[in-house]
């Protein structure tokens, strides 16, 4: 009667030795080790850890690196055992470098990581996500998400100003109100307001101690100083789409569908309205170049659209522009005198157009779902899309290439960059 049970114990006993797997068995499935990155302007910063258990035996870490593609990895160091992190300073921007590190054994060498990329560039950039309810930074190159934070409310608007680790915030879902929020340390203060009907854009002027909030459900322009509310503007009647400051910080401008009004930061109840052209409906606004840019799209018609500029001193519009299609969104390179557009291709597609001041079509860009923002960057003309429905960012080149999608993000909404 004791045979079956020994038996037993040995089966079981065997069925464990088979399943043990070799960690430094260079055929392994997978890596014991998981690695990450974090691209700076002028470095990469590697960090790895344990994927489950820590090895016993080990004798250190080797890196690997390849350079604009990742297929000639060379080594770039060996590390002793305890060191998890490497700092690798020999990088140049615009240029991709591939990463693996694999730990070593005596006389061995484990399977190493899955391989990890990074692109340098003169910027990181911002996102907020109104259904995500979050604020992410991530890298130039859109692959790695350096911090995250999470607000209580989703926001609509927001009104950064990263060099003091604030970020204003206007919320529409579930609670109308503004908040304050602090990146470090990370805290959120609300200023409840019971007559705020719709607060979509909120913007704070560098010039300016006071936060100013359009309100479009009540035609209002809300002023807070500090966390005090102590303007509260009547604006004239209309269905507002956006509020921006101009170049030289002087002016706020509301954009509604068929007017601007101009509105002093110094002494805002000065007002000034001006309408937009017979026959069109605003559709975005930029203040660049001491001069904004109107996008506007035929009122009769989804088969024609014109780009508009309006000096801020006149406020008169004067065309620029005029397209076949139907084009929402808009950036500005006054430089290089160049329109960047959004076109809606059909209901399920659109187009990034680049356009010269003239009219004449550098490239379009297919491929996205729907865009909500374009932002270009200035140290280096490459532009970033965000595609909201389409839940990622694109880093897209001077010519038109797409250099990089980003990390599945849920719904992007817009971003801007630091240094």
């Amino acid at each position: 009667m004791l045979l079956i049970p020994v038996l037993l114990v040995l089966a079981l006993f065997g069925c464990a030795r088979r399943d043990v797997v070799n960690p430094f068995d260079p055929n392994a499935s997978q890596s014991p080790l998981v690695l990450s990155l974090s691209p700076e302007r002028f470095s990469v910063s590697l960090n790895w850890q344990w994927r489950s258990v820590p090895l016993s035996d080990v004798s250190g870490f080797r890196v690997y690196r390849a350079v604009d593609q990742p297929d000639s990895f060379v080594v770039l160091a060996e590390l002793p055992a305890d060191s998890f992190s490497f700092l690798d300073r020999s990088v140049q921007q615009n240029r991709w470098y591939f990463y693996r590190v694999s730990v070593l054994g005596r006389g061995t060498e484990s399977k190493p990581t899955e391989t990890q990329k990074a692109l340098l560039g003169p910027v990181d950039v911002w996102m907020f996500s109104e259904l995500g309810f979050e604020i992410d930074r991530l890298s130039y190159d859109l692959q790695h998400v350096k911090a995250q934070f999470f607000t209580e409310l989703p926001p609509v608007d927001w009104a950064p100003r990263f060099a003091d680790s604030l970020i204003w915030l206007c919320h529409r879902r579930l609670q109308k109100t503004v908040s304050r929020f602090r990146l470090s340390p990370p805290g959120e203060d609300f200023i409840l307001n019971t007559s705020l009907s719709d607060p979509i854009q909120i913007e704070w002027p560098l010039n300016s101690p006071r936060v100013f909030v359009l309100d479009d459900g009540t035609d209002r322009l809300i002023g807070l100083e500090d966390k005090t509310l102590n303007l509260d503007i009547p604006l004239p009647a209309g269905k507002y789409l956006k509020l921006v400051t101009d170049s030289d910080q002087r002016f706020l401008w509301a954009l509604a569908r068929s007017f601007l009004v101009r509105i002093p930061v110094s002494s805002p109840d000065q007002l000034a309205r001006f309408p937009v052209p017979p026959g069109y409906l605003a559709q975005d606004l930029v203040a660049a170049d001491a001069k904004l840019y109107l996008l506007a799209t035929a009122s009769d018609s989804t088969t024609a659209s014109s780009a508009l500029f309006v000096n801020p001193q006149s406020g008169n519009l004067n065309p620029s522009l005029e397209l076949n299609g139907r084009f929402l969104r808009l950036e500005v390179d006054p430089e290089q005198q160049m329109y960047f557009l959004a076109e809606v291709a059909d209901v399920q597609q659109q187009k990034l157009w680049k356009l010269s001041f003239t009219g004449v079509r550098q490239w379009e860009m297919a491929g996205f779902t729907e865009i909500s923002d374009i932002q270009l960057i200035r140290e280096n003309k490459h532009l970033v899309v965000v595609d909201r429905l389409g839940d990622k960012l694109v880093l897209v080149t001077p010519n038109g290439q797409r250099l990089s999608e980003s990390v599945p993000l849920y719904d992007p909404v817009q971003v801007q960059f630091t240094p």
